[in-house]
């Protein structure tokens, strides 16, 4: 196993750390800034493409549908810790095809719908989109060449996952991944964590957690990790995550001081 290479005091302990595990959306990329738009046009593409099969109208079943899965279209957000926030792809499209049948269209029609109209609406990732939250690639640089281990642990899919992480220019410095459609049971289930220790060969109790929804805390617990580290302002419920994690930052830099006392992160290619 790795040696720790980072000696943190965190929540009045000391931790020696020596790999660090990231969510993604809302913790290292603004999620409504990526997200919005194709999510509007799934659901409004699922509203019409089931019209002829409705018991209620076009635009009960949109609401009906942005209310479940979690979604505001007036200020295009998605809702804290709703499943648009927090769930994997599949798990998504099987709430949405649960609203259409409860809304009177046949199971088999909702289910050859929801993921390919995802699809269609989600085609490719606009770079311009993709806005880091902070100083995201000088602070990935930093970790690595220090000497940790970073991993990506998120609800997305791996080829989504990948492009993002290219256009954020981390992708040589991510040691680990584990998806939303890779073999093991989302976040909040700590398979993925393990499943990322032994990839970057970290001991689980020498990782720590960084994201920003209720589901990232709750499997940082449950697979035991050093610290489990909230981040201000994504797709989860603030309050509630800061009631769960060690500590808070407001940006993924604020790591580095944290880690190595007196560093400053300088301006680089992020923001």
């Amino acid at each position: 196993m790795n040696r720790p290479t980072a000696l943190a005091e965190i929540d009045g302990r000391q931790l020696e750390i020596g790999g660090v595990i990231f969510d993604k959306d809302g913790t290292l990329i603004d999620f409504n800034r990526l997200w919005s738009a194709p999510i509007e046009r799934w659901l409004d593409d699922l509203s019409l493409a089931a019209q002829p099969l409705l018991t209620p109208g076009h635009q009960a079943l949109l609401q009906a549908l942005e209310d479940t899965l979690g979604y505001d279209r007036p200020s295009k957000t998605v809702v804290p810790d709703s499943p648009l926030a927090v769930a994997s792809l599949s798990r998504v499209y099987g709430v949405a095809m649960t609203v259409l049948y409860q809304n009177g269209v046949p199971w088999h029609s909702a289910e050859s719908i929801a993921e390919k109209l995802w699809q269609n609406a989600n085609q490719t990732i606009n770079p311009n989109d993709v806005k880091p939250v902070g100083k995201v690639y000088e602070t990935f640089e930093f970790l690595r060449r220090a000497g940790l281990s970073l991993a990506i642990l998120t609800s997305d899919d791996r080829l989504t996952t990948a492009q993002i992480t290219a256009v954020l220019k981390i992708d040589s410095y991510v040691q680990g991944m584990v998806c939303g459609d890779d073999e093991w049971p989302g976040k909040p289930d700590p398979a993925g964590v393990f499943q990322l220790s032994k990839q970057i060969n970290v001991p689980v109790e020498k990782l720590l957690i960084i994201g920003d929804t209720m589901s990232d805390m709750v499997c940082g617990r449950a697979a035991g990790v050093a610290a489990c580290i909230g981040v201000r302002g994504g797709a989860g419920d603030e309050k509630r995550v800061a009631e769960m994690a060690d500590l808070m930052i407001t940006q993924i830099e604020d790591l580095v001081p944290l880690l190595f006392p007196g560093v400053v992160i300088p301006e680089g290619k992020s923001g």
